[in-house]
């Protein structure tokens, strides 16, 4: 299957700060073309990375405060965060 996402960066990266096996196995599934427009900064990276960094803990402790809470995603794409989080 050939889909394009384009604008997406690759995220696949041995040493990356956020690990997230969903993410890795659409990444594996679908045919993904890298190309030097799809390239993102090393600043806007880093700063989404803080960002999930931050959220991802804000929503865990959240979570762990009230288990039976619900947390509402809009506007996320492809985010995977409620597979991502260990609760």
């Amino acid at each position: 299957m050939r889909i394009n996402l384009t604008g997406v960066p690759e995220t696949k990266r041995p040493d990356a700060a956020i690990i997230d096996p969903y993410a890795t196995e659409i990444l594996e599934q679908i045919e993904f073309e890298e190309s030097p427009k799809n390239k993102v900064s090393e600043a806007s990276q880093t700063g989404t990375i803080i960002r999930t960094i931050i959220l991802d803990e804000i929503i865990n402790d959240f979570l762990h405060q009230h288990p039976q809470g619900c947390v509402v995603n809009l506007g996320c794409g492809l985010d995977a965060r409620c597979k991502r989080l260990s609760l």
